[in-house]
């Protein structure tokens, strides 16, 4: 929930005269409760209906309608707790009660993490009941252990007619068929959004939900998570309508380009684990409308076989990157402190290289940088989430210097950038756009968001400040580690100075000049070589 809609709400329960109960409503109570709630009507003889005890129970009924709706948290799939909306606001007042339950736009979303048949089955039938007709957002999690599980998806079978976004985490289901979903086949007509997360399934319990999707004509965007997946599996789902697909294994190997070879409509991507098992197609497949790709570091060699004219986003994530997104920018891994992924340790001056690091090994841009030049596309976003030399860097920039708008690398234990990066990343005086053709004159000019996530050797004193110095005015955001010298004139730079950017200062160790030769980062190097 937004802090100040929070802050608002507890204002309005802190002024009404009604506590909150000293016991709240526990689940286990609720489908013994509800029947009583939903009964009350506006002919009650209820005087605490017919005459509001407070400022706030004289609000509009529409108003606190809107209010209610506000204050359901903002999750895809709010998890039923009595603490939080919308059982929190059923359970002020009888007049609150009465809003609530009359509410729609608050009961149409739901995750159900599945225990108890009678008790989770009872919740779910009485949550969605409260929706009147709007479209549904449901996740399931089940935990089958081998045993059948079906009255839970009978009931949501129920409402498949207004499902539009339906998550199921199923697991432990090595198994003959145990369940089916033969009541919502053919009867999705609202279904846009799919994802399905599976571990430890046999292929005969992954048969009910490729079947299901065979009929899903307004399914649009579809997340694949399947520790086992396999090729005739991703092959039977509906490929060629698709706009927006994530693909993610934990085993095992597939062949990508055979998949996206079916995609045609395919506008953004995400592929993450395995390495591939690339048979190569006898020409490039051309993806027209692809414009955004998140793609696994180790998986950029497929690029070699792509043909993307419309790319405009890429991000570059760690192997060892967990679970999709739902889109194909993941919002969660965009912010620095939420990117300590790698899973390797500080690093401090000299004790690193690349033959013995801890990490990953940096990663060569060669396909990604022939991608953009054979498709001619214009990136406007890089991000990059695994270790990059500095050589390599340069050439993604020379590749979208014309274009870039945002560019975030984030590697927090290095390898070290130092000079060659920040020097073409100075502007000369009046010459934003003047001479275009003058690589040297300033790369990227058009910059607006810059992440350096990444270790920035002292010997960059000094261009650090005057690469930022020659970009205000364009500049909106700024993330870089803390401990380099101009750090202190760059927060003078910063807002509320005039032409001022945002600043964020993540609190990392700055390497020495050692680490920069230890990566094999001499100056001139090219990571092609």
């Amino acid at each position: 929930m937004d802090p100040a809609l929070h802050l608002l709400l507890y204002s309005m329960l802190r002024r009404s005269s009604f506590a909150q109960p000293q016991n709240p409503l526990d689940l286990s109570e609720l489908s013994r409760r509800f029947p009583q709630l939903s009964s009350l009507s506006p002919s009650s003889d209820d005087e605490e209906l017919a005459i509001p005890e407070s400022p706030i129970s004289a609000l509009p009924y529409e108003i606190l309608s809107e209010i209610f709706v506000w204050a359901v948290p903002s999750d895809d799939f709010p998890t039923p707790c009595s603490t939080q909306s919308p059982l929190l606001v059923s359970q002020i007042s009888s007049h609150w009660r009465r809003v609530a339950l009359s509410t729609p736009h608050i009961w149409h979303r739901l995750h159900i993490d599945y225990r108890d048949q009678v008790e989770d089955v009872g919740v779910a039938r009485l949550w969605l009941q409260k929706s009147g007709n709007l479209p549904l957002d449901i996740s399931l999690s089940v935990d089958f252990n081998d045993m059948p599980q079906q009255g839970i998806l009978n009931l949501l079978c129920e409402f498949a007619p207004r499902w539009r976004h339906v998550r199921f985490h199923f697991q432990h289901l090595l198994c003959p068929p145990m369940y089916q979903l033969d009541m919502a086949v053919a009867n999705t007509p609202m279904l846009q959004s799919f994802e399905f997360h599976g571990r430890d399934l046999s292929s005969e319990n992954l048969a009910p939900v490729t079947e299901l999707l065979s009929y899903t004509p307004g399914l649009r965007q579809l997340t694949w998570v399947d520790d086992m997946a396999d090729i005739d599996t991703l092959m039977t789902l509906p490929l060629s309508q698709l706009t927006n697909l994530s693909l993610s294994m934990e085993n095992g190997t597939l062949n990508y380009l055979t998949v996206l070879s079916q995609c045609a409509q395919i506008e953004h991507l995400r592929l993450t684990r395995p390495s591939a098992s690339i048979e190569f197609p006898p020409s490039p497949i051309l993806l027209e409308k692809l414009s955004a790709l998140e793609i696994s570091a180790d998986l950029t060699p497929i690029l070699h076989h792509l043909i993307l004219p419309s790319l405009t986003h890429v991000s570059v994530l760690s192997p060892n990157a967990k679970g999709p997104a739902g889109s194909a920018v993941s919002a969660s891994v965009h912010h620095p402190h939420l990117l300590d992924f790698l899973s390797t340790p500080t690093v401090t001056g000299g004790s690193t290289s690349t033959a013995g690091c801890l990490g990953p090994a940096p990663w060569d841009p060669s396909h990604l940088v022939r991608l953009v030049s054979r498709s001619g596309c214009q990136l406007t976003e890089l991000y990059i989430y695994v270790p990059i030399l500095e050589a390599g860097l340069v050439e993604c920039l020379h590749a979208a210097s014309s274009s870039l708008r945002k560019l975030r690398v984030y590697s927090p234990v290095g390898p070290s950038l130092g000079e060659d990066v920040l020097s073409l990343l100075v502007i000369p005086p009046k010459s934003v756009v003047e001479d275009e053709e003058d690589e040297e004159n300033g790369l990227c000019p058009y910059l607006e968001d810059v992440v350096l996530d990444v270790p920035l050797l002292e010997s960059t004193r000094g261009l650090l400040a005057d690469a930022l110095e020659s970009r205000l005015g364009l500049l909106k955001t700024v993330t870089l580690q803390a401990g380099h010298p101009d750090l202190d004139m760059v927060r003078d730079m910063a807002y509320p100075a005039p032409d001022g950017f945002i600043l964020d200062v993540v609190q990392r160790k700055v390497v020495s000049t050692r680490a920069k030769v230890r990566y094999g980062m001499k100056k001139g190097n090219n990571v092609n070589k």
